[in-house]
């Protein structure tokens, strides 16, 4: 069956999905949660290396990023781009969605970051170079965007409709992933490196949606599921120093949980309001929930709240409820709306799109 009959009836569906609005909604906790805890014991709530938390923020390293990605892959694969002639109007859009807040959101959180006290992820770099080499986590939106400039661009010579050559594409694109340098800076000049990463778990997104992930056979489910959770419990042991421990999303291991989890998680079909209803904002959420768990954070610290229990629900609840109210004010003018990547003349009330 050609990509083109299996991709018909998810093509002709409303915006909203709430299988992928759900995981959507689990993205953003899993995100929101992790700024919360820090990536080290001197950032956000300052928990110890050997804390639940820290367990809790290590473990998920594989799939918060590429599940975000996936799902950017698999909305692609409902509206995919086949004519040649709208590329530049797709990227167009795609750059107002993405670029647009990245310019403005960059400089926002490097100036937070050079000002608040014990904000995550102090920044090294000069102001000058705070667009070039990006800051965290607003890599994610340049790189997606040379995602879509490439991707788009090869399905317009309709490369990407054949399911082999689609699985052949993820592996060698992963495998390329795994062995350029990770840490070497001229690698993440425009995020360059980081789209590379991303581009994986695009294109495993865009195969679920075009070639109906949905309706596998029962077995190949199952054996992905049965792989993901190998990989996962692999991950596990290095965590508890049974085995050396997969430092890097982007090593084999680490790039494999990301693809076979993000399908195990896509299989289980789930459906939940409450995720669904955080992950119809999740665009904004990412966008903004940086800024609102540093002000709780400063807020109840100056209060004398030093429970790490306290500052990681208050911090986990504001960062998604205290986000989805600063975008339904901002999308209330047109500015806001610019800023958030949408467009000026869009009704307010109309629903956030994901990434």
């Amino acid at each position: 069956m050609t990509a083109t009959d299996q991709s018909v009836a998810p093509a002709r569906r409303a915006n909203r999905d709430i299988r992928i609005d759900t995981l959507r909604g689990v993205a953003c906790l899993l995100l929101v949660s992790m700024h919360v805890i820090g990536h080290n014991s001197t950032a956000g709530i300052r928990v110890d290396d050997d804390s639940a938390y820290r367990w809790f923020a290590d473990s998920f390293m594989y799939l918060r990023m590429p599940l975000f990605s996936v799902l950017a892959g698999f909305v692609y694969g409902w509206r995919p781009l086949r004519a040649r002639s709208a590329y530049r109007g797709f990227m167009g859009k795609k750059a107002r969605r993405l670029l647009i807040p990245y310019l403005v959101f960059v400089p926002l959180i490097g100036l937070a970051q050079s000002i608040v006290p014990d904000a995550n992820n102090p920044t090294q770099l000069a102001p000058w170079e705070w667009l070039v080499y990006s800051l965290s986590p607003y890599w994610f939106l340049i790189a997606t965007f040379w995602v879509f400039a490439v991707i788009a661009w090869v399905d317009t010579r309709g490369w990407l409709d054949d399911l082999r050559v689609v699985i052949t594409a993820i592996v060698v694109v992963g495998l390329v992933d795994v062995v350029v340098p990770a840490q070497d800076r001229s690698y993440e000049f425009l995020s360059l490196r980081s789209a590379l990463f991303l581009s994986t778990f695009f294109l495993t997104g865009l195969a679920a949606a075009r070639f109906n992930w949905s309706r596998a056979r029962a077995r190949w489910k199952w054996l992905v599921g049965i792989a993901a959770l190998m990989l996962f419990g692999l991950t596990q042991l290095g965590l508890f120093g049974v085995i050396p421990r997969v430092h890097n999303r982007n090593e084999i291991i680490g790039t494999a949980l990301g693809v076979l989890g993000c399908l195990a998680l896509l299989s289980l079909n789930m459906r939940s309001s409450l995720l669904a209803r955080i992950g119809a904002y999740s665009a904004g959420i990412f966008l903004v929930h940086s800024f609102v768990i540093a002000g709780v954070r400063a807020v109840l610290r100056r209060s004398g709240v030093e429970s790490i229990e306290v500052l990681f629900a208050a911090g986990l609840m504001f960062g998604i409820v205290g986000s989805i109210a600063i975008i339904m004010v901002l999308r209330k003018v047109a500015p806001g709306r610019l800023i958030l990547g949408e467009s000026a003349r869009r009704p307010a009330r109309e629903a956030v799109r994901a990434l």
